[in-house]
């Protein structure tokens, strides 16, 4: 298994594989958050840009 340094060296690894799922637009954490999670569930990894109400990005 391959060492990373970051997250952010781990996210340019998944995103280099096309395991990386960028989603762009406004998500509610409460629900839309899990239910895009679900959605994806084991296919992709999903990198929330813009969560409503939060200044940082999500990585589930």
């Amino acid at each position: 298994m391959a060492k990373f340094k970051s997250l952010r060296d781990y996210v340019k690894f998944l995103k280099k594989r096309g395991e990386l799922l960028e989603y762009d637009e406004p998500v509610d954490v409460r629900y839309e958050l899990s239910a895009l999670t679900k959605r994806y569930d084991g296919e992709k990894t999903i990198l929330f840009k813009n969560v409503r109400g939060y200044n940082i990005p999500v990585l589930t």
